[in-house]
């Protein structure tokens, strides 16, 4: 068994399924696994040999178009959404369902009686949710630098796929989506673009100064929240299912 070791991005994740593939081992006697997702240190193999996989951007690139060019557009939006989840076993759940669907063509996406094909529609389902759920719960606030900044903790790396959202309904504002878990954030400059970018411990430190007048607007938001609940009808275990905790750790009316 050889067992391909990726980076948790897409290129590295792309380059193991094109280095298994081209191996010529056979596709029951290689393993994908991203490094440092839970679990990866229990699953180790005694005979198994160990490939580190050196993201290339050329190799990515050719399972990108064969992706699109033999299956379809709508596979690889699922295969890039499942290449951002949390999920420890996304990169194996990937190959294996590029394997059944180079085979099968754009028809397999419909053919959730197989069991890749629904394990991958699962993850992706999962993503997109959390898009979804976060566009109505990201909060913003106002920081010292004249700045919109929203800070959260996503499972799944989904920042990139979040910003579009935000950035076609507020075009005239600066804006910074970050993501705290990864210390990654989407940036959008006023009348412009945005673009992802890495920061350094100092800059999310200075990132999350809010402004004087912030304070207050977020004292009266979270008076009104108070203010409109009915304390007879509160339902604590229906509010979790709608609204889970995970989702509350950096809402305003939470806090």
């Amino acid at each position: 068994m050889k067992v391909y070791r990726c980076e948790d991005t897409i290129d590295s994740i792309f380059t193991g399924i094109y280095d298994a593939w081209a191996s010529g081992c056979g596709h029951s006697n290689v393993r994908l696994e991203v490094i440092g997702t839970e679990g990866e240190l229990y699953n180790l193999e005694l005979f198994a040999e160990y490939i580190m996989v050196a993201a290339d951007g050329e190799k990515a690139g050719k399972v990108a178009r064969s992706i699109k060019r033999k299956i379809s557009e709508e596979a690889f939006l699922m295969v890039t959404h499942a290449a951002i989840s949390f999920f420890p076993d996304k990169a194996d759940a990937i190959y294996r369902f590029l394997i059944l669907a180079f085979q099968k063509g754009q028809s397999v996406i419909s053919q959730l009686g197989n069991q890749e094909v629904m394990k991958l529609f699962e993850i992706n389902r999962y993503v997109k949710n959390e898009v979804h759920y976060f566009t109505g719960f990201l909060r913003f606030e106002e920081a010292d630098t004249n700045l919109l900044v929203a800070k959260y903790e996503p499972k799944s790396n989904i920042t990139e796929a979040l910003m579009p959202h935000f950035a076609e309904r507020f075009p005239d504002e600066n804006m910074i989506i970050l993501d705290l878990l990864r210390n990654c954030a989407a940036i959008h400059e006023a009348g412009n673009g945005w673009y992802m970018s890495y920061l350094s411990k100092e800059q999310m430190t200075y990132l999350m100064n809010r402004s004087t007048d912030e304070a207050a607007y977020q004292s009266m938001w979270k008076i009104f929240f108070k203010s409109i609940s009915i304390e007879a009808r509160e339902n604590k275990k229906l509010q979790r299912n709608m609204l889970r905790l995970h989702y509350r750790k950096h809402m305003t009316e939470f806090q």
